[in-house]
C-alpha cells in the first residue's frame, strides 16, 4: 500500500524507472564494450572466464544501483515490479548496445578477431584431448557461423537473447531481494 507522499513521488515523475533503466544500461553496456574488447584481446581461456565472472559482477551491480536510485526518490520503498522493469531496461539496453558494437568489432573494427576465437577454440579442444573429427567439425562450423557475416550476426543475435535470458533471471533475483514494500498497519 503506497502513502500519499510515495504516490505523489511516483506520480511526479513517472518515468523514473525508464530513465533509471536507459542510464544504468548505457554504463552497462560501456563495461560490456571493455570486458568484449578485453576478451578479445587477451588470449585463454581462464582470462575469458574471469572477463565472463566480471561481467555478471558487473549486470549485479548495476542492477543494484539503479534499484537503489530508484528506493532514494521513493521514500526507500519499491516493489518487485518497479525493481524487476528497472532491470529489464538496464538489460535490454545494455544487450543491445554491446551486440551491436560486438558485430561491428569482430566486422568492422577488427576482423581478425573472429581467426583469433577460432584459433582459440581449437587450441582449448587440443589441449583437453578432443577427436580430431571433432575439432574438424568445430572448425567448419565456427567458420560458417563467423565468418560469414550473416552468419556472424545471427550468432551475435542468439548471444544478445541468451544474454537477455539470463541476466533477466538473475535481475529477478536481485529485485526480489531488494524490494521493499511498506507494511500495511
Amino acid at each position: 500500500m503506497m502513502t500519499v507522499e510515495n504516490q505523489e513521488t511516483a506520480q511526479a515523475n513517472p518515468k523514473l524507472k525508464q530513465e533509471l533503466g536507459i542510464r544504468y544500461g548505457i554504463m552497462l553496456s560501456i563495461v560490456g564494450i571493455i570486458l568484449n574488447v578485453a576478451g578479445q584481446n587477451f588470449p585463454g581461456m581462464g582470462i575469458k572466464f574471469g572477463i565472463i565472472a566480471l561481467g555478471v559482477f558487473s549486470s549485479i551491480l548495476f542492477f543494484v544501483l539503479g534499484i537503489k536510485a530508484f528506493k532514494k526518490q521513493n521514500q526507500g520503498l519499491i516493489k518487485f515490479g518497479d525493481a524487476f522493469a528497472i532491470v529489464a531496461i538496464i538489460t535490454v539496453v545494455s544487450s543491445i548496445i554491446s551486440g551491436l558494437f560486438g558485430y561491428l568489432y569482430g566486422t568492422v573494427i577488427d576482423p581478425g578477431s573472429i581467426d583469433r576465437q577460432i584459433q582459440e577454440t581449437v587450441s582449448f579442444l587440443e589441449n583437453i584431448g578432443a577427436p580430431e573429427a571433432q575439432i574438424d567439425k568445430a572448425i567448419e562450423e565456427l567458420n560458417s557461423k563467423l565468418k560469414d557475416p550473416a552468419g556472424y550476426l545471427a550468432s551475435t543475435l542468439q548471444g544478445v537473447m541468451g544474454g537477455i535470458i539470463g541476466y533477466l533471471i538473475i535481475g529477478a533475483i536481485v529485485a526480489a531481494i531488494m524490494k521493499k514494500e511498506e507494511k500495511e498497519v
